[in-house]
């Protein structure tokens, strides 16, 4: 997408660091702008990109929205707070060896990821406003407010709807469409 509409972008691959799941297993973008490197990547959901410069620490710089990136070796760690969870960071390494990787490789991961993914058998989606985190997992809404409040509301099929339309800007067509959580599965995330 960010190269369809004019950016310098490549897919890389690293590890969230989860003793669970263990090697690569987790697939990112960075964008290269005026000579710098970005990363830009949805599951982390930060406001503004992540600086990569070799050898420097950075910040995004977003209040409660911000992570940040340590150099590691050739690589970076950043670390962030998913949307739903906030007493601990999770940290994403870079793998130098796996930068770039093409769409096939993106491919293979997700093929490979099926059956062992927290994300293949529940809704989980999260949406980052200025002043609030609002993540959906497993008919659970989460709200975190600007000073890391967290809220946890069990919710119904009908209020996911809702939420998905009126709050996180979901078509209703969509909406509608999405198949029911599977039960059971993985709930690192809440």
């Amino acid at each position: 997408m960010l190269q369809s509409v004019g950016f310098g972008a490549r897919r890389i691959a690293g590890r969230i660091v989860l003793d669970e799941y263990p090697g690569i297993n987790h697939g990112s973008v960075v964008v290269t702008l005026d000579g710098a490197d970005y990363l830009t990547d949805g599951q982390m959901a930060f406001f503004n990109p992540l600086p990569l410069t070799p050898g420097v620490p950075s910040r995004s710089g977003a209040g409660f929205h911000d992570i940040g990136a340590e150099p590691v070796g050739r690589g970076f760690e950043a670390t962030f707070y998913p949307g739903a969870k906030r007493e601990t960071p999770f940290c994403f390494r870079t793998d130098p060896d796996h930068d770039p990787v093409d769409h096939a490789f993106f491919l293979g991961g997700y093929d490979r990821s099926r059956h062992s993914s927290p994300f293949n058998d529940a809704l989980y989606v999260s949406r980052h406003f200025p002043d609030s985190i609002v993540t959906l997992f497993r008919h659970i809404k989460i709200t975190v407010a600007s000073d890391n409040t967290v809220t946890k509301t069990e919710i119904s099929d009908a209020e996911r709807k809702k939420v998905l339309v009126e709050e996180l800007g979901i078509s209703q067509e969509m909406a509608e469409g999405l198949p029911p959580d599977e039960s059971g599965g993985d709930d690192f995330l809440l």
